[in-house]
């Protein structure tokens, strides 16, 4: 009987003994903490994922390597020839000034003129080889809000400037001419038409269609394209 006591006595200290070494010592409190919380001091903290920067938004007029020069809008094209932005002469002057901003890679130099007796005041904007001119006149049925003149084949950062058919300023206005089967003076002033847009008026001249068209013409010595221009009506 002794023996099954001191055995029984045995086994109760043995289990006391385990139970000591797997359980956690209780807090200063008095209550036991849970064995399966993570050890701070020994548990490196996770880090905290930081937020990926947004990426900037491309303006896709960056893209545009060849302005093709048409009878109502300029034709902005990426090299495969796909026409990103077709910028209307009758868009406001300042969204057009800042889309040829953003291919052009600059600003213009702006100038104000008060206008005169045949001319209604005007705001000229300047970019190497580009110039663009804002009438102020109210946009009539044969009027377009803005108009373009280039002169160099090659601006901003190396982007192409032609007609339709390739024309480009400093090219052969006679070659032109011929090209289109129009009248063409040697060693005079001349117009040429390189393209017609559709007609927007009754007919003045049997010539020309009363439309806004491209021309190619002569301007202090050289060839530049100039749009629009409307050969069937009457200019002063």
């Amino acid at each position: 009987m002794k023996h099954h006591i001191r055995s029984l006595a045995g086994a109760v200290l043995l289990v006391a003994l385990l139970s000591s070494c797997t359980s956690a010592p209780p807090t200063p409190d008095g209550s036991v903490p849970d064995a399966s919380a993570p050890d701070s001091a020994t548990t490196p903290p996770r880090a905290t994922p930081s937020a990926t920067p947004s990426a900037e938004p491309v303006n896709p007029l960056a893209a545009v390597t060849a302005i093709i020069v048409r009878p109502e809008n300029l034709d902005l094209n990426d090299t495969t020839g796909v026409t990103i932005r077709a910028l209307s002469y009758d868009a406001e002057a300042a969204d057009f000034v800042a889309a040829l901003n953003a291919i052009l890679g600059a600003e213009p130099t702006v100038t104000e003129f008060r206008g005169g007796m045949e001319s209604s005041p005007w705001t000229q904007y300047d970019w190497a080889g580009v110039q663009v001119n804002d009438d102020h006149e109210a946009n009539g049925e044969q009027d377009m809000n803005l108009s373009v003149i280039f002169d160099s084949p090659s601006v901003g950062q190396s982007v192409s400037v032609a007609t339709i058919q390739g024309f480009q300023p400093g090219d052969d206005l006679a070659e032109l001419a011929e090209w289109m089967d129009e009248p063409f003076t040697a060693g005079g002033y001349n117009q040429v038409q390189a393209e017609r847009g559709p007609d927007i008026g009754p007919r003045n001249f049997p010539e020309y269609a009363n439309a806004n068209s491209v021309t190619g013409q002569d301007y202090t010595g050289s060839t530049v394209i100039f749009a629009p221009w409307n050969f069937g009506i009457g200019h002063v």
